[in-house]
């Protein structure tokens, strides 16, 4: 007899291991396989010879979209269902919650199962197994039992090689299909991975107590995770289980009351989705290669910008070889691009033909009815709208938005105070305080981290939110957490999430690694300066400058440039300024002129990351004032709020330069600026030019009472001038004013009135008027002359009219 039995089995394992199929149809085999074709064949040879860093996982991701597929392929009757997976923890409640769903017969039948999930749906009156080649074998209640009960006399694990079971089903309820896990479910083997991926609600019959039940902590991440309710049936609701259903999403339900739930869970789902995710891994790729693209540009505008002044210890020759080899790169990754973004295309399309031809089952079993969505596709949407948040890609985002918001789902509003936040308008504070209210969901706390400067949070209120992040991505997720562990003193983990906020894009995090570094010997300057941190780079600058080894402190200022770090280009570019400065009292040669350019776009770059630094305009100021754009000059130094930018408005509207016409009433108001602001020479000049000004009244009202005096017209201010007056040269060249205003027809009445005193002053004034001419012609022919003409004002003629 033992012989017989022991024969059966052995027939028995050899059909469960056979690797030939026995005749059932894998039904969508066509279109998946014309999927995996491209993916194989195209996309798959394109992605390994990229230079995409993560080649491998990205591939996987595509085929475990495709290949959580696979259980609709072999098992087409759960498309357009709801998805219920069943646990058993507790046996008595276990059978009498089966025994209700699935009736006696196929409750006793399926308890004898402890392992391998079965899934019940109406396929007939034979159970069937699938092994680990997706093969399907059809079993008799005999065969079945001999699989779960009398293989382990041998030892066999059956768990190795078998996936899944189909039971037929009574189909209570219409719209659903029950995946039942055993109480000794291996839930990190793939298949039942894949199913509880693919669940949209769980219901589990519970001990008295869960605090033993070894599988209910990883079960409730999954649940968690994926935001899927999961109901706790329990004979009596105790202490514990009541504390359990204050988790999100979980609840808990007396054994009376558990029909209620697959009755409003009875809805039928369009779980034919793969497009939408397929999407999530080649996002990925597209970002590397735009984020990838645009750090070479700016490396590119780096190298061919002022910035190679002070970032880049090269002659021209290796600088250009730099731009070359970028050039060589960007041109690389464009090529590579192209050829991943047709095969992405390819693939969509095939994708599309596959989705086509699962939906067709889902809406053909549905009758008509209104399909609902599963969560599976609603989580795809919600990643996919926030990796595209994050590419800055709005237009895209929106459209997923907009899906989301079709489902009815009810935190569709945190995806618009997102949006809001990033296009800076205003957030509705009944949708602030609604969020603050939410139970914190993986969701909710990450939508806190991302309006974390929007909700009336405390920093450690953000803090304890990204403790409790299960899986942390984005920059704010690594900062906040790392704060969390450095407020425990716990440096290391401290030190690992600041790296990674800062690779994530953290603008805090930098400075924290620095701080670190002053609280703890294990970390030093050293050691952060070699992970490329510019505020750590900058802080070694100083203080090698402090030391006096400014070879060395340039060094790390470069290093800091090199990354964009302001602070770092500025204290750069300040040092190039100064001397700039120092030489241009001795004038400038066309070296010293170039470099000054180069500075002044230097300090525009500073602002274009900062508009307000006042300094940076003073200086562009300086710069185009000892280049002879005095118009220039003018407009940056009116940008400052600082003594020194309104003393030199000031001194350029009292001795105007170039383009600038004389104007005191401007040059009061920037000396009265200059003197409130602490400038101490400003009230002098403030005082001079109001001295001026009550001097040239006077003078007004005594021309005006000089009946025999009859100012002269002239047209314009030197070509109508025959005189070859060399002070009415130098006053109109210098003020760029015509030769009637006031400083000359105050000079013309000097002259006048001195001329009657005596027979000697008008002799000179003669000789002056038979010299002057030649004096002018030779001012006019030399290429200075209107520095010429400026020094003659400020030096002899202004203190005349003074």
């Amino acid at each position: 007899m033992e012989q017989t039995n022991a024969k059966v089995d052995i027939e028995l394992l050899a059909r469960l291991l056979n690797a030939e199929k026995s005749g059932i149809k894998d039904v969508f085999s066509d279109s998946r396989n014309g999927f995996y074709t491209v993916l194989e064949r195209e996309y798959k040879e394109a992605l390994y010879k990229s230079s995409f860093p993560q080649q491998e996982n990205i591939y996987d991701e595509i085929r475990e979209i495709v290949d959580g597929m696979e259980l609709f392929s072999y098992i087409p009757e759960l498309l357009g269902k709801t998805l219920i997976g069943v646990f058993g923890f507790e046996p008595e409640l276990t059978k009498r919650g089966l025994d209700c769903l699935l009736g006696d017969a196929n409750s006793k039948l399926v308890r004898k199962d402890s392992n391998i999930p079965c899934v019940f749906v109406d396929k007939g009156k034979e159970i069937v197994v699938a092994n680990d080649a997706w093969n399907q074998f059809n079993l008799n209640q005999d065969e079945f039992y001999r699989t779960n009960k009398s293989l382990w006399r041998y030892d066999i694990d059956i768990c190795k090689f078998l996936r899944i079971f189909t039971m037929p089903n009574e189909d209570r309820f219409s719209h659903i299909a029950i995946i039942y896990f055993p109480p000794y479910i291996q839930i990190n083997e793939p298949c039942n991975r894949l199913l509880l991926q693919k669940i949209d609600a769980a219901v589990i019959w519970s001990p008295t107590s869960l605090k033993n039940l070894g599988l209910w902590i990883p079960l409730k991440q999954i649940f968690h995770m994926r935001r899927i309710p999961c109901h706790i049936i329990a004979e009596s609701l105790n202490e514990e289980l009541r504390w359990e259903a204050e988790t999100p999403n979980v609840y808990a339900t007396m054994e009376s009351g558990f029909i209620s739930i697959f009755e409003h869970l009875n809805l039928p789902r369009d779980n034919g989705t793969i497009s939408d995710a397929l999407e999530i891994p080649l996002l990925k790729v597209r970002r590397f290669y735009e984020d990838s693209l645009r750090e070479i540009e700016e490396h590119q505008k780096l190298l061919t910008s002022d910035l190679t002044y002070i970032t880049v210890d090269a002659t021209k020759e290796t600088v250009r070889e730099l731009v070359a080899q970028t050039r060589g790169k960007k041109e690389q990754l464009e090529t590579e691009q192209r050829t991943l973004y047709q095969g992405a295309t390819e693939l969509r399309a095939k994708a599309k033909i596959y989705e086509d031809v699962l939906k067709q089952r889902v809406y053909s079993s549905c009758q008509g009815m209104n399909v609902q969505v599963t969560q599976v596709t609603l989580d795809t949407w919600s990643r996919m709208f926030f990796q595209l948040v994050d590419m800055e890609d709005s237009q895209e985002a929106w459209k997923y938005l907009q899906k989301i918001k079709k489902t009815g789902y009810s935190l569709s509003y945190i995806y618009d105070m997102i949006v809001q936040s990033l296009k800076g308008g205003s957030i509705p504070a009944h949708a602030i305080d609604r969020l603050c209210k939410e139970i914190d969901t993986e969701f909710v706390r990450k939508a806190k981290i991302r309006l974390d400067g929007v909700l009336p949070f405390a920093e450690i209120d953000y803090m304890r939110i990204a403790r409790d992040i299960n899986f942390l991505d984005t920059a704010k997720e690594f900062y906040y957490r790392a704060r969390w562990e450095e407020s425990e003193n716990k440096l290391k983990d401290a030190v690992k999430f600041y790296k990674l906020a800062l690779k994530a894009g953290s603008p805090f995090a930098g400075q924290r690694l620095l701080d670190l570094s002053k609280k703890t010997s294990g970390i030093s300057l050293q050691m952060l300066s070699d992970e490329m941190i510019p505020e750590v780079n900058y802080a070694l600058g100083l203080s090698f400058q402090q030391e006096k080894k400014y070879a060395k402190s340039n060094r790390y200022f470069k290093l800091a440039a090199a990354k964009g770090h302001i602070p770092s280009i500025k204290i750069l570019t300040d040092g190039i300024f100064f001397g700039i400065m120092k030489r241009s009292k001795e004038g400038l040669d066309s070296k010293d002129k170039d470099t000054a350019s180069n500075v002044i776009r230097l300090y525009q770059y500073i602002l274009e990351k900062d508009e307000n630094d006042q300094d940076a305009k003073e200086k562009i100021g300086d710069l185009y004032n000892i280049l002879g754009d005095t118009r220039r000059a003018l407009d940056y130094w009116k940008q400052c709020n600082t003594a020194t930018a309104n003393y030199r408005c000031g001194r350029l509207f009292q001795y105007p330069e170039g383009s600038i016409a004389q104007d005191l009433d401007e040059a009061l108001k920037f000396f009265k600026k200059a003197a409130d602001l602490g400038h101490e020479k400003a009230r002098a000049e403030y005082n001079k030019v109001l001295s001026w000004k009550e001097q040239n009244r006077a003078r007004q009202n005594r021309q005006e009472q000089r009946s025999s005096y009859t100012p002269r017209v002239v047209e314009s201010p030197r070509e109508k001038e025959s005189s070859g007056c060399f002070i009415t040269s130098a006053v109109c060249t210098a003020l760029k004013k015509p030769d009637d205003c006031e400083e000359l027809m105050l000079l013309r009445a000097y002259r006048d009135q001195i001329k009657q005193e005596s027979d000697s002053t008008s002799r000179l004034i003669a000789e002056y008027y038979r010299v002057a001419p030649k004096i002018v012609d030779c001012i006019d022919q030399d290429p200075q002359s209107v520095k010429i003409y400026r020094d003659l004002w400020d030096n002899d003629i202004a203190e005349t009219c003074n």
